[in-house]
């Protein structure tokens, strides 16, 4: 029988200056599995990542305090398919997204949203302005698209965290419908009737999950409101947020639905993409 290799906990650092969340993130991770964690550099030639990760992994060493062992790597690039590849042979990526204007994301674009989708492993992307630590909110947010079997290795990952965090579960269901004009022409009974519709098929798919997991307190929240927008609202007061890859529309291009991608780039608290497993 073949050994299973070691954990393993990559984490990117771009800007070694400014990296801290990212890497405070990953060490906690790599502490709690048992793993080593990896700094991962790498040489993109269109110049997005820096020269010198030193500072960055004195960092990690500062924060590890001798109970993680950290390592350094140092790659060719370009950024997102080295990452792609590498997470083929790790339990966990973890990038931190920079708050920038939309302006700058159209030019430069985002590692997270690259990726996101794409890797073999975990991947959780953190904020840069998180701090963590023990006056970080303990409740865990999901985001559920649609009442179906996609929705099962969701929950399953976030009953998975909430247990561990000891903190609530936050169950989020926002639906609207398919045009602004159509979803101004709702009234409020059909609201209300579509809204209670939807929490009476969600609390019938988690009254298993609920029975597993009886230490997990569960709240069901079913709005009607845009997806991205209702769960970037609650980032501010959860410890995690987990989501699906969300709807393909093209699922040979991109891989990512448009709202996990507007939660990567402007969420309060880490976030965690669960996705479909890639070939």
């Amino acid at each position: 029988m073949t050994a299973r290799p070691p954990p393993r906990v990559l984490v990117a650092v771009d800007q070694p200056d400014d990296c801290e969340a990212g890497l405070r993130y990953a060490v906690a991770e790599a502490e709690r599995t048992a793993a080593a964690l990896e700094l991962v550099h790498v040489d993109d030639p269109d110049g997005r990542l820096v020269d010198d990760v030193a500072p960055a992994h004195a960092l990690a060493e500062r924060l590890a305090d001798g109970r993680v062992d950290v390592m350094t790597s140092r790659h060719p690039g370009p950024v997102g398919p080295v990452l792609i590849e590498l997470s083929r042979a790790a339990d966990l990526l973890v990038l931190q997204h920079h708050r920038i204007s939309r302006l700058r994301r159209l030019a430069h674009g985002s590692t997270a949203v690259t990726v996101a989708g794409r890797v073999h492993c975990r991947m959780v992307s953190v904020p840069d302005a998180w701090c963590g630590g023990d006056d970080a909110p303990t409740d865990v947010t999901v985001g559920v698209d649609a009442v179906d079997a996609d929705a099962g290795p969701v929950l399953d990952q976030a009953f998975e965290h909430a247990a561990r965090a000891g903190g609530r579960l936050r169950v989020v269901h926002a639906w609207s419908m398919s045009s602004p004009y159509d979803d101004a022409l709702v009234d409020e009974r059909t609201a209300a009737e579509w809204t209670a519709s939807y929490r009476t098929r969600l609390e019938a798919d988690l009254r298993e999950r609920r029975a597993l997991s009886p230490g997990v307190e569960v709240e069901v929240d079913v709005v009607h409101e845009e997806a991205g927008k209702a769960l970037l609202e609650r980032t501010a007061t959860s410890r995690l947020l987990v989501v699906g890859q969300g709807r393909l529309v093209h699922p040979l291009v991109d891989r990512l639905g448009s709202v996990p991608r507007a939660v990567l780039l402007d969420a309060d608290c880490p976030v965690e993409v669960v996705t479909a497993p890639v070939d």
